[in-house]
């Protein structure tokens, strides 16, 4: 029930471009007929949420921290905190990748911030960052989170009868822009908030190492394959950073709704070097992935320097049998909002679609699955579609957006085909519906 309930959540909450209030869901949690204890388990979810997603931003978890507050923000209508933490997490995500949808997102949830609290100063401060400079770029070269390191230095001076030390601070500023360096003789390539290694680092490091990647096998895992896209530790002056586009495609007879992966990042000597990551590799949300499907996911998390290959094992996994043979998914027109890129060329087909009533506002609730091909001869870094929702009459009632690919994660392939899914809360006299390319590249 917990699910449905998020789901709807957060249909209602990108449609209106807000978080909703304490009365909007109580009317959410009504129509599934959620006990007054039922909300009070929500809200003690959302804490749990919360307390998780500080615990991961603080340690430089930024992929986990971000999932685990869009959660609290969800359940926790109006906690500034909730907010202000996505903000810094998506600021902190802009800071690694240059990316401007996460400069984006932190602003949104900034003002989401201040809409909730005028005097939330934190909030108005994290506006000004993001309209400087990546401090990655600043001028200097001033490092992600600070311009320079302390080091100290002991020095020795004879005097006549005695001997005296002097111990000098001494600033290593680091010139490299933002991009990886080498991190030298004695240096660690730790930050404070890293997850702290088993043992001292020392020597030099290569700025940008790919790693292996495995994935256990065990009756968890047992049909899916890894498909690893990108695994890289890039390695800064002051920090490490593990990036991993993967998929896991199905070649079970199964269907697949959620997967929770541990990932262990191991040493030359095949122990864990640094704490293991738990993520979901697979959301409840996203679109149920049928026998011969490939779901793609993306981590990004810090570390330091001495990481020699990466062991995922799949931690839980909600499956069910599959319905054997499937129908045909319907071929959609699709429209552009946008001029269309000469290379980009997609088929879209319709693999479901339902309509529920509800009571919020006299609507209900629109869902679709999709499957998106690449049908060009260039991969597609960003694809966000559109949806419009009309009556029989032609009048638009709403409209709703799913990204497909995102600059951050991995690009839909050439030849790939990428399932997503859809939920919009629309009115009651809804009829028929509409796609559109809002953005691509």
């Amino acid at each position: 029930m917990l699910k449905t309930y998020i789901e709807r959540v957060m249909a209602l909450r990108d449609q209106r471009h807000r978080s909703l209030n304490a009365s909007e869901l109580r009317t959410i949690a009504q129509e599934l007929g959620m006990s007054d204890a039922d909300i009070a388990a929500s809200e003690e979810a959302g804490r749990a949420y919360l307390a998780r997603g500080r615990g991961y931003l603080a340690h430089g978890r930024l992929d986990d921290a971000i999932r685990e507050l869009e959660e609290a923000a969800i359940l926790l209508p109006g906690e500034v905190e909730a907010l202000r933490l996505l903000a810094s997490g998506h600021r902190d995500r802009w800071f690694v990748t240059g990316k401007e949808e996460s400069r984006a997102a932190a602003r949104e949830f900034a003002r989401q911030c201040i809409d909730a609290d005028a005097n939330d100063t934190q909030s108005y401060t994290l506006l000004n960052e993001l309209e400087g400079p990546r401090p990655a770029q600043a001028a200097g070269g001033a490092s992600v989170r600070s311009n320079a390191r302390q080091m100290l230095a002991v020095a020795g001076a004879f005097l006549s009868v005695s001997v005296m030390l002097a111990a000098f601070v001494l600033f290593a500023v680091d010139e490299s822009n933002g991009e990886p360096v080498d991190v030298g003789q004695g240096a660690t390539g730790q930050v404070e908030a890293a997850p702290q290694p088993k043992a001292a680092v020392s020597g030099s490091v290569e700025p940008e190492v790919d790693l292996d990647v495995e994935l256990v096998a065990d009756a968890r895992s047992d049909g899916l394959k890894l498909v690893v896209r990108h695994s890289r530790l890039k390695n800064f002056a002051d920090r490490s950073f593990y990036e991993l586009h993967a998929g896991l495609l199905n070649e079970g007879k199964f269907e697949v709704e959620a997967i929770k992966v541990r990932s262990e990042f191991l040493g030359a000597d095949g122990q864990p070097a640094y704490d293991p990551k738990n993520s979901d590799a697979m959301s409840s949300h996203q679109a149920i992935i049928r026998p011969g499907d490939l779901h793609v996911f993306s981590q990004l998390t810090e570390l330091g320097p001495r990481v020699e290959r990466v062991r995922l094992t799949v931690t839980t996994i909600d499956k069910q049998p599959s319905g054997g043979v499937y129908g045909t998914s319907r071929p959609i027109e699709v429209g552009w909002e946008i001029a269309q890129p000469e290379h980009l060329r997609i088929l879209v087909r319709e693999r479901s679609q339902s309509f529920s009533s509800g009571s919020l506002n006299d609507k209900g609730y629109f869902r679709a699955s999709l499957e998106v091909e690449n049908q060009g001869s260039a991969a597609i870094r960003t694809l966000k579609l559109g949806t419009r929702l009309f009556d029989k009459d032609g009048r638009e009632l709403e409209k709703d957006q799913t990204f497909v690919a995102h600059g951050g994660g991995a690009a839909l392939l050439p030849g790939e085909t990428r399932v997503v899914s859809t939920i919009t809360n629309v009115a009651q006299s809804y009829d028929h519906y509409k796609l559109v390319v809002v953005s691509a590249e």
